[in-house]
């Protein structure tokens, strides 16, 4: 395993040592007229010098190929030049920093955040070097914010820590799913070898059998068992990892929540024990309430997201239902839901797809398309399962739907793909943008009644209570 977690480390290296000369130029270049000239042709310099130096050893390492014993120690070299980048980087947040405008300490944050947000993909195989790798780059400014005492200083460094504690825990998540997957992928190779073997055994077999019918119908039966065995087994490695989302759900949901409503009240508490003519210290506690009460949130969003408790409690429709008037609910959109699949029966597999389609389809209308209205429709049609959410928002460009980097769209299609359909997203007829979700059913759904349910349409009262 350590040469195939090598390997992952190096896919992106390239494309990374790029981005890292690319970004320290465009930096040196908008801050040349604002710093000191040979401060920062230094700091120019040494990222430069660094990022050759991991190149080098990238290709070393490839022109070496190194024994499975020597891997570990090229492996090691490559993460400690990487994290000693990550220091230099993290120098410019103190180097920097106090020597510029506020819009260029933002702009320096944006391109130190956005590094450690790059370097995911690179080092999540290696969760603990990407962890320093992150606080080298982070925690300088990070700190220098912290201890201005400004009121605007102080909201960009909680900021800050609570953007570096996001990028962890998605390197942790992308590196538990990396070692899941290699596991599996070991796993694989050796029932595949088991199978090819046993496919070898039975063709000599049948052919010093030949004339005994009842022998080769025997091994033939056996070959049936061991294949059938490989789909079970695949199929329990699915359940288990679903299962394990769900328990870190409930988990993360009751653990969590726990702990942050006891700390609200011991925060109600104390501000209850402080004199009331400190009206800034009890200020203070009432801020850290709400952002309690905002974490509370975090935690039930962050549960929801890895596993839907209302579509394993209630079913997909009903499901649905409950999205788009939350949906409703928080952004004052008028809706109309039209469910053409009264008791359709889904393996969970789709029917989780479906949900996850339509969140993400909301949550980009929530977003960017300044709404007034939305439309919303499962349909059973010539066996396939159709969902549609149509806005009257602004619409989207061809290129928007084609950008690589729209995270959201891409994994809208890919869930999509995994079961056979598509996704396809155009300008409305009148205007707005259309989700067009298409899946095949693997299963023949059952449909208890031949009519359609009536049309639900509405508007949610708003949270401040407006109409």
């Amino acid at each position: 395993m350590r040469s195939e977690l090598t390997q992952l480390l190096l896919a992106q290296a390239p494309v990374a040592l790029v981005v890292n000369v690319a970004l320290a130029s465009i930096l040196a270049w908008v801050l040349s007229d604002r710093m000191p000239g040979r401060m920062l042709a230094a700091w120019y310099g040494l990222v430069v010098f660094i990022t050759a130096v991991r190149a080098l050893l990238i290709l070393a390492y490839r022109k070496t190929m190194p024994s499975q014993a020597q891997v570990w120690v090229w492996r090691s070299l490559i993460l400690a030049m990487t994290i000693v980048s990550g220091i230099v980087w993290g120098s410019a947040g103190i180097l920097f920093t106090p020597k510029l405008s506020l819009e260029f300490q933002v702009l320096l944050a944006f391109v130190l955040g956005g590094m450690s947000a790059g370097a995911v993909p690179v080092l999540a195989s290696a969760f603990a070097a990407y962890a320093v790798y992150v606080a080298a780059v982070l925690v300088p400014i990070i700190a220098w914010f912290l201890t201005q005492w400004t009121e605007t200083y102080l909201a960009m460094g909680v900021m800050g820590l609570v953007y570096m504690a996001a990028l962890l825990t998605t390197a942790w998540n992308y590196h538990r799913q990396l070692a899941i997957s290699l596991t599996l992928g070991f796993e694989n190779a050796h029932l595949v070898s088991g199978l090819k073997y046993a496919k070898e055994i039975t063709e000599e077999t049948n052919r010093r059998l030949e004339a005994e019918v009842a022998e080769r119908a025997r091994v033939e039966q056996e070959i049936r068992r061991s294949r059938q065995s490989l789909r079970n087994l695949m199929a329990r490695l699915d359940k288990v990892r679903e299962e394990e989302r769900s328990a870190l759900s409930h988990e993360v949901h009751d653990e969590l929540g726990q702990l942050i409503a006891r700390l609200k009240m011991d925060l109600v508490w104390v501000g209850n024990q402080l004199p009331k003519e400190d009206r800034k210290s009890r200020d203070r506690v009432q801020e850290a309430v709400s952002l309690t009460e905002r974490a509370f949130d975090a935690v039930r969003q962050i549960s929801s997201r890895l596993r839907p408790a209302v579509l394993d409690d209630i079913g997909l429709e009903a499901a649905l239902e409950w999205q788009v008037k939350e949906f409703a609910a928080r952004t004052g959109c008028q809706f109309q839901l039209d469910l053409e699949t009264q008791d359709l029966d889904l393996e969970a597999e789709m029917a989780t797809a479906v949900f996850r389609i339509l969140q993400e389809a909301l949550t980009n209308v929530a977003r960017h398309a300044e709404a007034g209205h939305v439309r919303v429709r499962l349909a059973h049609v010539h066996d396939e399962l159709v969902l549609e959410v149509q806005d009257d928002g602004h619409g989207v460009a061809d290129h928007q739907v084609n950008d690589t980097q729209s995270l959201g769209l891409i994994g809208m299609r890919e869930r999509a793909v995994r079961l056979g359909g598509h996704v396809r997203i155009v300008q409305g007829e009148d205007g707005g943008t259309l989700v067009d979700a298409m899946l095949p059913l693997k299963r023949r759904a059952a449909l208890s009644r031949s009519c359609a349910p009536p049309t639900r349409t509405g508007k949610l009262p708003r949270a401040d209570g407006a109409s």
